[in-house]
């Protein structure tokens, strides 16, 4: 059987729902027995097999290297590179895979105020920010530690600087990349702050004070499960990020 009547062959296949081990079993039988095969799987590299490989992963986040490898007719090899240099994809998939366990989806992690006038600069993400975040995030998860634990914010100038990433980094803390194109797939700025705009809409706060007790009124009175929609429409975005190669897109909701 040729490497492309192959690749069709576990394709339709796994469509159907057959695992790889079954698959393999299949073929060793369709050529007579379960002799080892002789010869490498197919290298090549090809639009086509890059193209099949992304589609797979976004249909099932969860498949191995080793399926991927069965599915296609490459090598594991193959697949790792393509996954990692070709589609820039390996951040993204341990999240995906993962599941999300460490993602708060039963209200806001922190809410911090600042003075009039103040700016949220490298420094204070550092030294304030993070650290009331993480905190909050280890009561609400009863950790001990937040070693592993994975960080998603945008690219503010202020989230990006050398100082902050060696922090993260020093506290084993996993950043997951963010588009430079979609600035929409912070759930921020496509869920809390048009939320906030339109609940405080027409009021007026003469001190700073005020304002806070409102915000936080607000993000205090959210529901569970919009919180919950918030994290399945944030999954959506990070998956047709996916499927369009991190470009830009938007109006997807």
């Amino acid at each position: 059987m040729s490497c492309q009547n192959q690749r069709y062959y576990n394709y339709v296949h796994w469509k159907n729902g057959v695992s790889a081990s079954e698959v393999h079993a299949e073929l060793g039988a369709a050529e007579g027995s379960h002799k080892p095969r002789s010869g490498r799987h197919c290298e090549a590299t090809t639009p086509e097999t890059i193209a099949k490989v992304k589609e797979l992963v976004i249909k099932n986040p969860h498949t191995t290297t080793r399926e991927l490898s069965d599915f296609t007719g490459i090598s594991q090899a193959q697949i790792t590179n393509i996954l990692t240099n070709e589609l820039g994809m390996c951040k993204l998939l341990k999240m995906l895979q993962k599941g999300f366990r460490n993602v708060i989806t039963d209200g806001a992690v922190a809410c911090k105020v600042i003075k009039k006038g103040s700016t949220v600069n490298s420094k204070y993400y550092v030294n304030d920010v993070l650290p009331t975040v993480f905190d909050n995030f280890k009561k609400k998860r009863n950790r001990q530690t937040i070693r592993d634990v994975m960080l998603h914010h945008d690219n503010a100038s202020s989230h990006t600087v050398k100082v902050v990433t060696k922090y993260l980094k020093r506290e084993c803390i996993t950043l997951l990349p963010h588009s430079p194109y979609s600035s929409d797939l912070a759930p921020c700025n496509f869920f809390l702050f048009p939320k906030l705009k339109q609940e405080l809409a027409g009021q007026h706060f003469e001190r700073i004070e005020n304002l806070a007790r409102a915000v936080n009124s607000v993000i205090n009175t959210i529901p569970n499960r919009e919180y919950e929609k918030c994290f399945q429409d944030w999954q959506n975005w990070l998956k047709h990020c996916i499927e369009v190669g991190g470009g830009y897109f938007e109006g997807m909701m």
